[in-house]
């Protein structure tokens, strides 16, 4: 989540108007993992589109997803090295909107997704709340009309940004590629200590600057680590490493043996 602080939404204008403050009644936005989906089914836009259950690394609750995209994302978020946890469908906030025939109305919202980036550097521990909405029904004028008080309720009375995500950021490629591919090689119930640390060891030998890089394959090969087929443990060690935030590669080209290994995040 690389644009963690480019959206800071600023609707002064709704604050001065609108006669109460929106309500959340989880205290920490439905982070917790005792936190129960709230998947609100009945919204109509989704119709007949797919729902199902999957896999997550870092959701703290397992719970369903209403559409490949929302799937999507999740994918990118288990791949993040800024991404600590996240829930999905995790509360619901009722909020004002002024209505040009009924005055101050209220409303509900239930979220994708609430997100905690980790800290580190100079940067400070963060929740945001996201929307994954595919752009057809973003340019929908219901939505436009709603999103500005959606915004304005989660940053003045919450003090967390509201990030709205579609098909052209979710489904960029090769970037989506990779990160499945990365967390199709994560450690599950048993974490290959000896591989990670002579990889590690090994790609901080090869580069020993934060400008310094070097490739998957020159990497392979100078940490010396013998294959256990069908898996190759050198591989599944850079792979972890990525995910972990210790190493970087560019997502926008495709992973393989050939691809550069940065120290350093990729503007």
């Amino acid at each position: 989540m690389s644009d963690r602080r480019n959206k800071t939404p600023l609707h002064f204008e709704i604050g001065l108007a609108r006669p109460s403050a929106s309500r959340i009644e989880d205290g920490d936005l439905g982070l917790s993992k005792d936190c129960r989906a709230l998947v609100p089914w009945d919204e109509p836009h989704f119709g007949d589109t797919f729902r199902g259950f999957s896999g997550n690394y870092k959701i703290n609750k397992v719970a369903p997803y209403r559409s490949m995209l929302a799937n999507d994302m999740r994918t990118l978020l288990d791949a993040d090295p800024d991404v600590e946890s996240y829930n999905a469908y995790p509360h619901v906030m009722t909020y004002q909107v002024n209505d040009p025939d009924d005055g101050w109305v209220w409303k509900s919202f239930t979220p994708d997704l609430v997100v905690r980036l980790r800290g580190g550097g100079n940067r400070s521990s963060e929740i945001v709340v996201i929307e994954v909405r595919a752009e057809e029904l973003q340019r929908r004028k219901s939505w436009i009309e709603r999103l500005p008080y959606i915004q304005h309720a989660y940053w003045f009375d919450h003090g967390v940004r509201f990030l709205v995500y579609g098909e052209s950021e979710i489904r960029s490629e090769p970037k989506l590629s990779n990160c499945k591919r990365l967390n199709a090689l994560r450690w599950q119930a048993v974490i290959d200590q000896d591989a990670r640390n002579r990889v590690l060891d090994t790609a901080l030998r090869l580069m020993p600057d934060e400008n310094a890089t070097t490739t998957v394959e020159d990497l392979v090969r100078a940490s010396g680590l013998q294959p256990d087929p069908p898996k190759h443990r050198a591989v599944e060690a850079i792979a972890n490493l990525i995910l972990e935030g210790w190493l970087f590669i560019d997502h926008r080209v495709r992973w393989n043996e050939r691809s550069v290994i940065h120290r350093r995040p990729v503007e």
